[in-house]
């Protein structure tokens, strides 16, 4: 019996010491969840202030960082803080991130960023989603969607297909911009090839069309195209000055040639005159016949003049030169008879 109630009576062992202080009891992961816990609801009733800007910048653990940063947030929803205010009290660098968790103040503080890097960098490294979905739709220029595209390869879904679809707009434009260089080569190779050519009845029409079609698309060319159809365009055109030369001198050969013939026979007309004159008269005394000599060489160095000035000679001058000499001929035998 006593020794029944002293059993039942004992004492529980007491707990080791080193059990009670150990390391392991004071660290354990309920005491660290039950330490954030009651930090983050230190954190949420905090008011506005340096120190809740420091616990949203350096607090010891990110669920302290964000849960300020969601503080901050609520007090900008609600009116109770400005982004004025945060932009006074932080750095230019810090403004986004106290501002991550207001979708209001966020694209406001957005919207004075205008380095296309540093937008890159914020789809990439900013807090929220949404921010980096606003500041992405922001990017425009191709260096800085390269960027985001890295960035967020593998980590973000969103941010990748926005920069995806930027850089397409580019390629798009590469596409459509290396066709017309292609276009605008075939006008160099065609204004190349053109310029080896002989000129005939359509060659003007072909250039003219040549140098339409560069005009309508050559705001695209670069340097090089431009110089090179310069230079092919401009040996055409000097095939058509050759050809418009040449077709000047033909036409001053022709109308000399007529002018020869002209003269040669109106020089043969003055000596039929002389002759029917000395044939008509019924009587011719010295004075007449000296005058008829006189006329005669008159017209004789006229032909000789024609015959002088002309070049290359023409059937029609040659028949005109003959009938000049029939003539001359009949009336200098005319003029012997008489004397």
């Amino acid at each position: 019996m006593i020794s029944f109630f002293s059993r039942l009576f004992k004492s529980a062992p007491s707990e080791p010491t080193a059990a009670k202080n150990s390391p392991a009891t004071h660290n354990s992961p309920t005491n660290k969840h039950q330490k954030t816990d009651a930090s983050k609801s230190a954190v949420e009733n905090k008011a506005y202030g340096a120190e809740l800007i420091r616990s949203a910048l350096d607090a010891d653990t990110t669920k302290e960082k964000n849960a300020a940063r969601q503080r901050i947030g609520t007090l900008l929803d609600k009116g109770e803080v400005t982004l004025a205010q945060i932009q006074n009290d932080c750095k230019e660098d810090d403004i986004l991130t106290l501002c991550s968790y207001s979708n209001t103040a966020a694209k406001q503080a957005l919207d004075t960023v205008t380095d296309q890097m540093q937008l890159a960098t914020l789809a990439n490294e900013a807090p929220t989603a949404q921010v980096r979905k606003a500041a992405a739709e922001k990017v425009t220029e191709r260096a800085a969607l390269d960027n985001m595209l890295k960035g967020a390869k593998g980590k973000d879904k969103n941010i990748y297909k926005i920069a995806k679809t930027g850089l397409a707009t580019f390629k798009a434009e590469d596409e459509a911009l290396a066709k017309k260089h292609a276009h605008l080569e075939s006008l160099c190779v065609d204004a190349e090839r053109h310029a080896k050519k002989p000129f005939d009845h359509l060659y003007t029409h072909k250039f003219m069309s040549l140098e339409s079609e560069w005009q309508s698309a050559q705001k695209d060319a670069t340097p090089d195209l431009q110089e090179r159809f310069d230079a092919g365009i401009a040996r055409c055109q000097a095939t058509i000055d050759a050809e418009i030369n040449r077709s000047k001198e033909a036409a001053l050969a022709e109308q000399n040639a007529k002018a020869a013939v002209s003269n040669m026979e109106g020089a043969t007309s003055a000596v039929c005159k002389i002759a029917e004159n000395l044939y008509a008269a019924e009587s011719l005394d010295e004075q007449s016949i000296e005058k008829a000599k006189a006329d005669l060489e008159t017209q004789s160095q006229a032909a000789s003049r024609c015959l002088a000035d002309k070049k290359e000679t023409t059937p029609e001058f040659k028949k005109a030169h003959s009938q000049y000499i029939k003539a001359s001929e009949a009336c200098n035998g005319l003029m012997k008879a008489i004397e």
